[in-house]
C-alpha cells in the first residue's frame, strides 16, 4: 500500500524513517518492513527509493496488535517457566560438551541466576507497553548477558564456547515461545510480534555478552600489569 506524497498532504514531521519508527514501537526494521510489504501500514517511497512512514499510523498499528495479544504471563509464559526452560536447554548441552560438567554447583549457580535475569528481562521486553518499558528490560537482559560474559572470562572458558551456549538457550527460548503462539492460537501478526520482539532482545543481549567478556579480559589482564 503506498501513500500520497507526504510533502504535499502531511507536515514533515508526521512521516518517519524505518529507523525513526521502529525507534518510536520497539519493533526491528525487518519486522516493520514485512509489515508494509503485507500492506499491514501505509508506506511513502521517495523517489530515491527510501521508505517514509506516517506516525499515527505506526501508532495505530502497535495500539492494535498491543490490544489485542494477551500478555505472555496471561499465555502461562511465565519468568519462572521460561527460566526453567533455559536450564532444560543447558542441561541438555551438558550431555554433549564437557564445559557444564566440570562446573562445580557453586561455580554454575552464578550463571544460572544471570540466566534467570535475562529470561525475565526478554519476556517484559515482549510484553512492553511503550519504548520505556523497553528500553528498562533490555538494558537488564543486556546487563544479564554481560554478567554472563564476565563469568566466562573469569572461568577462562573461550568466547567461542560462550556465544554457543547463549545461542543454545536462544534457541530454547524461541521456540518455546514458537510452541505456545501454536498453542494459544495466536495470529500470525501476534506471533510475528512476540518473536521478532524476543528474537531482537536476544541479539542485542548477545552483544551485551561479547562486552562483558572483554571487558573482563581487559580488567585481567590491566591488574596482571600492575602486578608485573
Amino acid at each position: 500500500m503506498t501513500a500520497s506524497n507526504p510533502a504535499r498532504s502531511h507536515p514533515e514531521t508526521e512521516w518517519l524513517t524505518v529507523n525513526q519508527a521502529c525507534a518510536l514501537i520497539g519493533v526491528s526494521a525487518a519486522t516493520l518492513r514485512r509489515w508494509s510489504d503485507a500492506g499491514a501500514v501505509s508506506v511513502f517511497t521517495t523517489p530515491g527509493g527510501h521508505r517514509r512512514f506516517q506516525r499515527s499510523a505506526i501508532l495505530g498499528l502497535v495500539a492494535a496488535t498491543r490490544r489485542s495479544r494477551p500478555s505472555l504471563d496471561s499465555l502461562g509464559e511465565t519468568p519462572d517457566h521460561m527460566a526453567d526452560v533455559c536450564r532444560a536447554t543447558v542441561s541438555a548441552m551438558a550431555q554433549r560438551s564437557s564445559w557444564p560438567r566440570e562446573l562445580r554447583e557453586g561455580d554454575a549457580e552464578p550463571y544460572r541466576r544471570a540466566g534467570d535475569r535475562l529470561a525475565t528481562a526478554v519476556l517484559r521486553f515482549v510484553d512492553a507497553a511503550s519504548p520505556v518499558g523497553q528500553d528498562e528490560a533490555l538494558r537488564v537482559a543486556t546487563d544479564a548477558a554481560a554478567e554472563y560474559g564476565r563469568l566466562a572470562a573469569v572461568g577462562s572458558v573461550g568466547l567461542q564456547r560462550a556465544i554457543e551456549i547463549f545461542l543454545e538457550m536462544r534457541e530454547g527460548f524461541t521456540s518455546e515461545l514458537t510452541a505456545m503462539a501454536r498453542e494459544q492460537g495466536l495470529t500470525t501478526r501476534e506471533a510475528t510480534d512476540v518473536l521478532e520482539r524476543a528474537a531482537d532482545a536476544l541479539d542485542r543481549s548477545l552483544v551485551g555478552l561479547v562486552d562483558g567478556y572483554n571487558r573482563a579480559l581487559a580488567e585481567r589482564a590491566s591488574a596482571d600489569g600492575s602486578l608485573a
